[in-house]
C-alpha cells in the first residue's frame, strides 16, 4: 500500500523539491519590469557599489516596486510609478570582501500583492583596494549539523581588503579551548583559519575568530541533529572531478532521505543547485554518492548539502526532518581516482492523486532527480511503492 500524505506530504513536497515551479514569464508580460541598468566599470572591494536601475510600469493605473539589488549584501528600496511611466534609482549593494568578478542579482515586485522575480544577473569587476588596512573575518562554515558526537570543521577566511600590509593577532575559541594566531598579509590578501569540534549531544557549540585589538570578528555554530539519516562531503576527485559524498542510516530501519547539493562559488555570486536525489538505505547501510564538478571552479567556493528525512524507520515521517552541512573547499579531503558509486535505477516520477477530499496526495516514495550542472546531466528516480 502506498505511503500517503495529505498535509504534510505537501509540505514533504515544498521542502524536497518534488513540485517544480515553471519558468517566470518574460519581463515583457510583466506590469513591471527593468528597463535598463548601469553598472560601474570598477567597484572597491567591501564598499557600496552604486548600480543603476530604470524600471517601467506598463499599467493604466500607479503602482508601488520594490527594487532589491543583492551583492555581497542587499540594498533595497520602493519608488511609487505613475501610470505607462519609467523611474530610475540608485542602489548601492556592497561588493565582495575579496578581487574579482561578482554577481548582482536584480529583484522586483510590486508592494501590494506581487511575487518578487530576479529581472537581471549583472556581473560587475572589483579590482580596487580599499586605502590603508582593512581586515575583515567572515565564517566559511557559517552552520552546521551533524549527528551528535561526530567531528565538523569550521573555518574562517581573514581577509585584508586594504592596499597596506597588516600584522594582527586573532584568538580562535572553539566552546573548550583558546589559541591565538598572528598572521602578516599584504593587500588583497586573505587567509584561512579553522577549528575542529565534535557536535554536542544536544544543543549547539559556537566557534568564534576574533582579532585582540579591534572589532573585526566571525562566529559559526555546530548544532547536534537526531535525523536518522546523516550525510557529509568527505572527499573531491580531482582526477574525475567528482565530488565525494556519504549517506549514513543510523537506525536499524529502512529510511529514505532526499538530498539537495548547492554551490556558492564566493561572496556576490549565484548559488547553483548542483544536485537532487532521493536515496533508499537498507538498516544500517552506508552510501556513496559521487556529483560531477565538471561545471564548477574548485578552491574558493563552499557547498551546502541539505538532507530531508522521508522514512524514518520504515515509516513514511510526518515532520520531515531537514539537516544541512556545509563546508569550504579548502576543508574537503582531495583523493584520486575513487571508484564510482553504484549506480542506481532509473525510472519515472509518481503521478499526483486525490484523497477524494478536495486535497492532493502523493506517494512519498518517488521523485524525479537530476544530477549535474546546468546544461547537462542525467535522471536519476527510485521507485514509487
Amino acid at each position: 500500500m502506498p505511503y500517503r500524505v495529505v498535509l504534510f506530504g505537501l509540505l514533504a513536497i515544498a521542502v524536497a523539491g518534488f513540485v517544480m515551479v515553471p519558468a517566470v514569464a518574460a519581463q515583457s508580460e510583466r506590469p513591471v519590469s527593468l528597463v535598463d541598468s548601469t553598472t560601474p566599470d570598477d567597484a572597491t572591494v567591501g564598499e557600496p557599489t552604486p548600480i543603476e536601475l530604470t524600471v517601467g510600469n506598463t499599467q493604466s493605473h500607479p503602482t508601488n516596486v520594490t527594487v532589491q539589488a543583492a551583492g555581497a549584501t542587499k540594498h533595497t528600496v520602493t519608488v511609487e510609478l505613475r501610470p505607462n511611466s519609467e523611474r530610475t534609482v540608485t542602489l548601492e549593494p556592497e561588493a565582495p570582501p575579496k578581487r574579482g568578478a561578482f554577481d548582482v542579482a536584480v529583484t522586483l515586485w510590486e508592494r501590494d500583492g506581487g511575487v518578487p522575480f530576479v529581472a537581471d544577473r549583472l556581473t560587475v569587476d572589483a579590482t580596487t583596494l580599499q586605502s590603508g588596512s582593512q581586515l575583515t573575518v567572515r565564517p566559511l562554515t557559517a552552520r552546521q549539523a551533524v549527528a551528535a558526537g561526530e567531528p565538523a570543521t569550521v573555518g574562517f577566511e581573514i581577509i585584508n581588503q586594504g592596499d597596506t600590509e597588516t600584522t594582527a593577532t586573532f584568538e580562535l575559541d572553539d566552546g573548550e579551548s583558546t589559541r591565538k594566531r598572528t598572521v602578516t598579509l599584504s593587500g588583497g590578501e586573505s587567509t584561512v583559519e579553522s577549528a575542529a569540534v565534535t557536535a554536542p549531544q544536544t544543543g549547539e557549540t559556537t566557534v568564534s575568530l576574533t582579532r585582540q585589538s579591534g572589532s573585526d570578528g566571525a562566529e559559526a555554530t555546530v548544532m547536534a541533529t537526531e535525523a536518522p539519516v546523516t550525510a557529509s562531503i568527505v572527499a573531491y576527485d580531482p582526477s574525475d572531478d567528482q565530488l565525494i559524498l556519504t549517506l549514513k542510516n543510523t537506525r536499524e530501519e529502512p529510511a529514505q532521505a532526499f538530498l539537495r547539493l548547492t554551490r556558492d562559488p564566493g561572496v556576490g555570486a549565484a548559488t547553483t543547485n548542483v544536485a537532487q536525489q532521493a536515496i533508499d538505505l537498507d538498516p544500517g547501510a552506508t552510501e556513496r554518492v559521487n556529483v560531477s564538478t565538471t561545471d564548477f571552479e574548485i578552491g574558493r567556493g563552499h557547498w551546502s548539502l541539505s538532507l530531508t528525512n522521508l522514512i524514518v524507520d520504515g515509516e513514511a515521517a510526518a515532520f520531515p526532518n531537514t539537516t544541512t552541512h556545509t563546508i569550504h573547499d579548502t576543508f574537503i579531503e582531495t583523493s584520486d581516482n575513487l571508484a564510482p558509486s553504484k549506480d542506481l535505477p532509473q525510472s519515472n516520477p509518481p503521478q499526483q492523486e486525490s484523497s477524494g477530499d478536495g486535497f492532493p496526495v502523493y506517494p512519498l516514495l518517488g521523485v524525479m532527480v537530476l544530477i549535474g550542472g546546468f546544461g547537462g546531466g542525467y535522471i536519476i528516480g527510485s521507485r514509487a511503492l
